[in-house]
């Protein structure tokens, strides 16, 4: 019996010693090269297929002289010195900001991933929901006009486009918008 209690305040000798000043759910970081969490604001509304660059944050909570950086898609720049998709390193006090091309499709988000030391954040641009100010044909030359003329398509239905695999990414409402152009295109 006196060795198993011996044995048990040995084991709760080397668990206080363990844990001596931290607690369980407390991280610290001891190589300096852990950032405070960073926060990107989103963007909605953006145009298709358009440069979205985000928000500048300031890095802090990095008490080594450097720390790793990168990027998942998209680019970064540090404190304007030209965007890059390389990784590299961030020291404290610097800014960053991100910048992606938003997706081609209406009503489409893009999320681009930074991290920085062992810490990430997200930057996304969702595109605009197509709306009905786009005209039929503004939305052929665009979309379609690099692979077939208006004449070639006159007439032709929505049926025959979704059975087609001709959507590029549209919205059945503005495939609808290019139809009703063919059907009055001669």
């Amino acid at each position: 019996m006196k060795k198993i209690m011996c044995l048990v305040f040995i084991v709760m000798v080397v668990v206080i010693i363990a844990a001596c000043g931290k607690s369980s759910t407390e991280y610290i970081d001891e190589t300096g090269t852990t950032p405070q969490a960073f926060v990107f604001n989103n963007v909605t509304g953006a145009a298709v297929n358009t440069v979205i660059t985000s928000n500048y944050i300031t890095v802090t909570g990095i008490t080594n002289t450097s720390t790793p950086i990168s990027i998942d898609k998209g680019s970064y720049e540090i404190d304007d010195n030209g965007f890059t998709s390389i990784a590299g390193t961030i020291s404290n006090g610097q800014t960053v900001r991100l910048r992606h091309t938003s997706s081609s499709t209406n009503s489409t988000t893009v999320t681009q991933t930074l991290t920085i030391g062992t810490v990430s954040g997200t930057f996304s641009s969702t595109t605009v929901a197509g709306t009905s100010t786009e005209t039929g044909e503004q939305l052929f030359n665009s979309a379609c006009s690099s692979c077939h003329t208006a004449s070639s398509l006159a007439g032709t239905t929505l049926a025959e486009i979704d059975s087609n695999t001709m959507q590029k990414g549209l919205t059945t409402a503005q495939l609808q918008l290019i139809v009703n152009y063919l059907a009055t295109v001669q």
